[in-house]
């Protein structure tokens, strides 16, 4: 019965590699997800579009710490057609603030 034996250490030693690995690749999407969102972003700006609620950096750093799941929030509110927020409407909300503005200017 002594022949026989089990040597845990290498059990022990295969899980923390494959907790390392796991952390490494959850660590790689993270970044590549933030990277992917920070240029969107950035490239909207660039096209005289605006980010809703903050600006592309926090978006890319809330990205990097929660991950794909807040990508896909960044994707809906940006550019799916289930977000209410798109260019045309910031337009028209600006343009109706100005008119209001103005209205305002011109009574007093």
């Amino acid at each position: 019965m002594s022949g026989i034996g089990f040597n845990f250490n290498l059990v022990e030693e295969g899980a923390s590699v494959f907790v390392i690995s796991t952390f490494i690749l959850y660590a790689v999407m993270h970044i590549a997800f933030a990277a992917g969102v920070f240029y969107s972003a950035r490239k909207g700006e660039v096209k005289g579009e605006d980010t809703w609620l903050v600006n592309p950096l926090f978006w890319s750093l809330s990205t990097l710490i929660l991950g794909p799941f807040f990508a896909a929030v960044y994707w809906v509110i940006h550019h799916s057609s289930i977000g209410s927020f798109n260019q045309d409407n910031l337009k028209r909300a600006k343009e109706d603030r100005e008119k209001i503005e103005s209205f305002v200017r011109n009574d007093n």
